[in-house]
């Protein structure tokens, strides 16, 4: 099933904003994992928009969500793990909801 226009909008907004965070991440505290993270899952869920495929896009959500709750739990500091997986989390269920409905 291809992936509706409205969830492509879903997951390239989702993907600026996860990308503009590592770029911050890595201009203000030098951290060269966020910025390779973000721009890594950025790739793939911009891969998952072109081949028009909701499935790529949803379980890379997922991932995420994962390891930003993973991170919460191993540093146990609250930014900017547990934003990034409410939101991340959020885009999941939309997701998810736009492409069952019919």
């Amino acid at each position: 099933m291809a992936l509706s226009v409205v969830s492509q909008w879903l997951v390239l907004g989702y993907t600026f904003l996860l990308t503009v965070g590592g770029l911050i991440g890595y201009v203000k505290a030098g951290s060269v994992p966020s910025l390779l993270s973000s721009l890594l899952s950025g790739s793939v869920l911009i891969y998952g928009v072109y081949l028009s495929n909701w499935k790529v896009c949803f379980f890379t959500l997922v991932a995420l969500c994962v390891v930003f709750l993973w991170r919460w739990s191993k540093t146990g500091k609250i930014m900017p793990s547990v934003p990034l997986a409410c939101l991340t989390a959020f885009a999941c269920v939309v997701l998810w909801v736009l492409e069952n409905s019919n």
